[in-house]
């Protein structure tokens, strides 16, 4: 597992952004594992929008954040609020590594490709946060949460502009600047889970648990090596339902097939699609 783009590949999306390094000072109460047990963790995370910008309505913000660990491969997961989201304020919206499904042909398109390395595109795992510590330990019974979800703490205006100007706008906090508070969910919102970054943390996230707050210790910057060789690892939510397959009950009467917007037989965890190189 690398932490650099494989050369000769390109992004498709989330091609310009901004990295921050930040710390989140994990409360003493979380039952989780790992990156996210209590204690103070160090991260870095690139704020940019996922799809093209469009001038009359702007850009889906998303985040991806990477852990480095000593010894042992770095955690990483996305947020989005929807791939149909469109704002010029990067921080208008509450964020989640579970996402509803796409409702314009674009974004049909885009999940379509994207069912070809996972039957649930729209969310990502979590359980590899958990199952080693930012110095490297394994931990033999990885705990992880059902989601996390974000919720901001600044904001910038959403007049209409250009890209520079958002970007300006991401790259303006000084050093110790609290960005986002993070929730750990314990459980799925039930039937909310078809709309599972809609409403905030009471109606989203099932026993909902406020890990900490994500706080700058480097000013934001743009690069071309952030835009075109940090890589952000997307884990197969698949591998979380193989750890925890009660995960499955959590999405409410609609389930997880329809959750996810697959378009195949019910999702399993071992339904997983093969690597191309299998």
């Amino acid at each position: 597992m690398t932490d650099e783009m494989p050369a000769g590949r390109v992004k498709a999306i989330h091609t310009v952004g901004a990295i921050c390094q930040f710390t989140l000072d994990v409360t003493a109460d979380s039952p989780y594992t790992g990156l996210l047990a209590p204690g103070k963790q160090h991260g870095f995370l690139r704020m940019g929008g996922a799809l093209g910008w469009d001038l009359k309505k702007g850009y889906p913000p998303g985040i991806g954040f990477k852990f480095p660990r000593s010894g042992a491969p770095s955690g990483h997961f996305v947020t989005l609020h929807s791939v149909d989201a469109a704002t010029y304020n990067f921080f208008a919206l509450n964020q989640s590594n579970h996402l509803p499904g796409p409702t314009s042909l674009q974004t049909t398109l885009l999940i379509r490709k994207f069912q070809q390395a996972s039957q649930c595109p729209g969310q990502v795992g979590l359980s590899n946060l958990a199952t080693y510590t930012q110095d490297g330990k394994k931990v033999d019974a990885p705990k992880f949460p059902f989601k996390l979800f974000l919720v901001p703490l600044v904001q910038k205006s959403d007049e209409p502009k250009l890209l520079d100007a958002v970007l300006a706008d991401l790259t303006s906090f000084p050093v110790g600047t609290p960005l986002y508070s993070l929730f750990a969910c314990g459980k799925g919102a039930g039937d909310a889970e078809m709309a599972p970054t809609t409403g905030g943390v009471e109606s989203a996230c099932g026993d909902a648990l406020h890990l900490g707050d994500l706080i700058t210790t480097t000013e934001c910057t743009t690069s071309k090596y952030g835009d075109e060789k940090f890589l952000i690892r997307h884990q197969p939510v698949e591998e979380d339902w193989i750890l925890n397959p009660d995960i499955l009950n959590q999405y409410g009467e609609s389930g997880p097939t329809k959750a996810c917007a697959w378009s195949g037989d019910d999702v399993t965890p071992a339904g997983i699609p093969p690597s191309c190189n299998k």
